[in-house]
């Protein structure tokens, strides 16, 4: 996370693999980036825009802008594509289901010659 925001940093983290939530094949994250490349530049931004997104879906479901109906909103937000984790990772929630994400979020990078890399799913 601090390799994004402080380029300074880099250097230092030369050759870390770590576990992250953008992936660079992601086609969600590809369109966020033609619209807001500094949004899709790291996983903070790509999280705030899922978010964004679920509770916008979430409101325009809404039957009352209450804070129960918002919440019934957020349990009709099934599968929206995300900007985070690989490809066809999906956001939304259900009456018994209370994570967001859903598929394979966890991308494995690496930091090389100063840029944060994907490493390749095997």
């Amino acid at each position: 996370m601090f390799g994004y925001a402080r380029p300074d940093w880099r250097d230092g983290y030369a050759g870390w693999e770590y576990v992250d939530t953008v992936a660079d094949d992601n086609r969600e994250r590809a369109e966020l980036r033609r619209q807001s490349p500094r949004t899709a530049g790291g996983p903070i931004g790509c999280a705030a825009y899922d978010m964004g997104r679920l509770l916008g879906e979430a409101i325009a479901r809404a039957e009352h802008l209450t804070r129960a109906g918002i919440a019934e909103g957020l349990r009709r937000v099934k599968q929206l594509p995300a900007a985070s984790g690989y490809d066809g990772t999906l956001i939304g929630f259900g009456t018994f289901d209370h994570a967001a994400l859903k598929g394979h979020y966890l991308v494995l990078r690496e930091w090389r010659d100063g840029a944060s890399r994907q490493v390749e799913r095997p």
